[in-house]
């Protein structure tokens, strides 16, 4: 389970690839598996890099708000038994 329902996060346009911004937390079915993360299909993944091991979400290119202004992304929790996924929804403003 994630520790949220959905995650909504606001990053400043022109924010550098490389750059984490959002930790997602999702705890196993069980309570003893180690959980790995993945982003589901979408059309906004190019943006972004999900780490698997601790759930740190990242840039993976310059943030252009005049490209797009929003991305929205599935993020699934796999502990080798049971998963799960979030929605989240990254908003950029100007700086």
């Amino acid at each position: 389970m994630f520790s949220k329902a959905a995650y909504s996060i606001t990053i400043n346009e022109n924010t550098a690839a490389g750059h984490c911004f959002l930790k997602l937390e999702a705890t196993s079915g069980d309570s003893v598996d180690k959980v790995n993360y993945f982003l589901g299909s979408g059309k906004d993944n190019h943006a972004f890099d999900l780490n698997k091991l601790t759930g740190d979400l990242c840039t993976r290119k310059l943030i252009d708000r005049e490209q797009q202004d929003k991305y929205e992304l599935q993020v699934i929790a796999n502990d080798g038994k049971f998963e799960t996924s979030v929605s989240v929804t990254i908003g950029t403003c100007p700086i």
